[in-house]
């Protein structure tokens, strides 16, 4: 694979509870390739951790995590999974940790979008996990 270079604008500074309320905006800052720093009470920061992977003509949105690793040394990554909802007031979302088959965090989502969220995750789960496993040795 050619030799990537990825160059990140610090986009936007917002509070844990800024975040929480309009997830959506920030996560297509993340999106479009901007930082995002996260404060608590305006002290400190983390970066929002999503990575792209795709998005459809629906608003869906899917991103992935860095890899992570688990207390018996295991590695995996966090899917995230976010569209607009029918009210358009807000969003639908839930995250799964791949590899894995158990959602969580699901808000808004019916059984039915989420048997079509699994059937993404079984065509993108791998490539998102490689591309993770790629970028940490980098």
């Amino acid at each position: 694979m050619a030799n990537k270079e990825a160059f990140f604008l610090v986009e936007a500074m917002a509070t844990a509870t800024e975040v929480k309320n309009r997830f959506g905006k920030y996560l297509k800052m993340v999106i479009n390739g901007n930082e995002v720093i996260i404060t608590q009470n305006g002290q400190g920061g983390i970066c929002l951790e999503h990575k792209p992977l795709a998005e459809f003509n629906d608003g869906l949105v899917i991103t992935y995590s860095d890899i992570k690793e688990k207390g018996n040394g295991s590695q995996y990554i966090t899917i995230y999974f976010e569209r607009p909802n029918d009210n358009k007031d807000g969003f639908d979302s839930a995250s799964m940790d791949y590899p894995g088959t158990s959602f969580r965090d699901v808000k808004g989502f019916t059984g039915a979008d989420l048997r079509s969220l699994r059937a993404h995750v079984r065509k993108l789960g791998p490539a998102a996990y490689s591309f993770s496993k790629e970028d940490a040795h980098a």
